[in-house]
């Protein structure tokens, strides 16, 4: 058995971290010392030239949206130029994390308890994977999912007030990363990263 790898974690949110440490457990090289972050994207980027820094010493694994940003290198160049230390790990979720979620279909299909052909096949190819994911929560038959995802009629809230909870939950109980990557390119990559990684110390 290989050494364990300890390692600090930053994330946009908390059910990024809830992928995050699914993803890590599942491949079974890391060991997470804590969680930074979950203050949103802009957070982590106004942080990343000292998780940077920091990374000298022990690895950083940084998980991110790709949003609106028109590649996942463009991202980690306007991010980090040209500096980045090898131990710092910068992924990205294409374009939200909620694409990863909806890549394990058939998982998905039955969180909602509705027909895995309502499930896109290509989830890093939408535009809004949260909003997709939201309008098939709609169409769940178990009234406590679609309470929990899905925003209340007149709200103005973009997600229902449970959203966040309800979908951890799906990625600790049902998720498996491996199966998802079959149909998500970026996580895909993202696995094959931390398969591969060896930390560098001088």
């Amino acid at each position: 058995m290989c050494d364990q790898i300890f390692i600090y974690i930053a994330v946009e949110g908390q059910l990024d971290e809830a992928v995050l440490r699914t993803l890590l457990n599942k491949i079974g090289r890391f060991s997470v010392i804590s969680c930074y972050g979950k203050q949103g994207k802009g957070y982590l980027k106004s942080r990343i030239n000292g998780f940077n820094n920091a990374a000298r010493g022990t690895p950083y694994l940084i998980l991110t949206d790709l949003d609106s940003k028109e590649c996942a290198p463009k991202l980690i160049e306007d991010w980090l130029g040209t500096q980045k230390h090898e131990n710092l790990i910068l992924r990205v979720a294409v374009r939200e994390i909620e694409a990863w979620l909806l890549a394990h279909r058939s998982a998905f299909a039955d969180f909602l308890g509705i027909s895995v052909d309502r499930i896109p096949i290509e989830p890093d190819n939408l535009d809004k994977p949260k909003i997709e994911l939201i309008n098939i929560s709609r169409k769940s038959r178990i009234n406590e999912i679609r309470r929990a995802i899905v925003p209340r009629e007149g709200s103005a809230n973009q997600t229902g007030p449970n959203y966040t909870s309800a979908l951890a939950h799906f990625v600790y109980k049902n998720w498996d990363a491996f199966e998802a990557a079959k149909n998500s390119p970026s996580l895909k990559r993202t696995i094959d990263s931390l398969k591969t990684f060896r930390p560098a110390f001088n």
